[in-house]
């Protein structure tokens, strides 16, 4: 009875920790999240052929769209597990600076957000 009691007290103080740090570690990318960005990379690279198709259409019109944006997405859907490859070896390590992303938007399904998501994609 005492061990299943330790057991308990042990994982409560391990879910308390966790629920009061993992805001700090949340605040800038971190090892986890590139990680998490090579699996979204390596996995749903399909996203990359319609989300250039919408950004296209959103920019430059219809036509572009089912010409050029097709052809960009592609394209883009050869680079982005290729990318998703590097970020997943190099995911222990601060490269780039500060684990930032080296493809916007960071995940494929990125191209169909709203707000934040679509005007970090027009800044850059």
């Amino acid at each position: 009875m005492r061990i299943r009691d330790d057991r308990r007290a042990a994982a409560f103080a391990l879910t308390l920790a966790t629920l009061v740090l993992w805001p700090i570690g949340s605040a800038a990318d971190t090892p986890l999240q590139k990680a998490g960005r090579a699996l979204a990379a390596l996995t749903t690279p399909f996203l990359e052929i319609p989300g250039n198709i919408v950004e296209t259409d959103e920019e430059h019109g219809p036509i572009r769209a089912w010409t050029e944006g097709l052809a960009r997405g592609i394209g883009m859907s050869i680079v982005r597990p290729s990318v998703g490859v590097y970020e997943l070896v190099t995911a222990p390590f601060a490269v780039p600076k500060d684990y930032e992303p080296i493809l916007y938007p960071e995940y494929p399904w990125g191209y169909f957000g709203q707000g934040e998501t679509r005007r970090s994609l027009a800044s850059r």
